[in-house]
């Protein structure tokens, strides 16, 4: 683990190293997190089956669940002398409620965070599955939402402009340009692959 972060150290980054065994694992990570004041938890996701993939591991799913700090979760080993990194915020802009759409903020604050430390570019993704779109009703105390079960080509063309308008005022402010949002039909942990 020191070797490892050797070549950090070397680039002027303060790297402190720690190995405990505890079980369950997430607890551990998370409680580290807390200890140190953690700004960020990077985990490197294990090599899995096709099928495997399309799930997180116990641990993965309770720091996505619990972790305070934002939560990266790293597919393969990038080697920055030979290939810039493309950084990717999943968002969600179609929430109801403002409380997540500071977490969309965060999320690319983040990357963009992530981004100036190692280069590369920043992207912005957001895939929406049109058949489990989700109409928005009013009613006198609240709002609340109730499942499309059927959706013809206009209102499915409708949905993907609204998506599209969200996810680019998000990428405005923070200076991502067209090129490098992408909307996906479809179901974002396939999508991502």
């Amino acid at each position: 683990l020191k070797e490892r972060a050797q070549p950090l150290r070397e680039r002027g980054i303060e790297v402190d190293t720690l190995v405990e065994w505890h079980s369950p694992r997430y607890e551990a990570i998370l409680s580290r997190a807390d200890e140190i004041g953690a700004d960020l938890i990077v985990r490197a996701a294990r090599k899995r089956s096709r099928l495997d993939r399309l799930l997180l591991g116990a641990t993965d799913w309770e720091l996505v669940r619990r972790a305070r700090q934002p939560l990266w979760l790293v597919k393969k080993t990038l080697d920055l002398a030979t290939r810039q990194p493309r950084i990717v915020a999943a968002v969600d802009p179609a929430h109801p409620s403002d409380k997540k759409a500071g977490l969309d903020r965060k999320l690319i604050r983040t990357a963009e965070e992530i981004r100036s430390l190692f280069g590369g570019t920043l992207h912005l993704f957001h895939a929406y599955s049109p058949s489990a779109a989700v109409a928005p009703v009013a009613t006198a105390s609240h709002h609340v939402a109730m499942p499309v079960l059927r959706m013809g080509g206009e209102i499915i063309e409708e949905l993907r402009s609204q998506r599209e308008k969200q996810v680019r005022e998000l990428a405005r402010p923070a200076g991502i340009p067209e090129d490098r949002v992408h909307l996906v039909a479809g179901d974002a942990s396939i999508s991502l692959q």
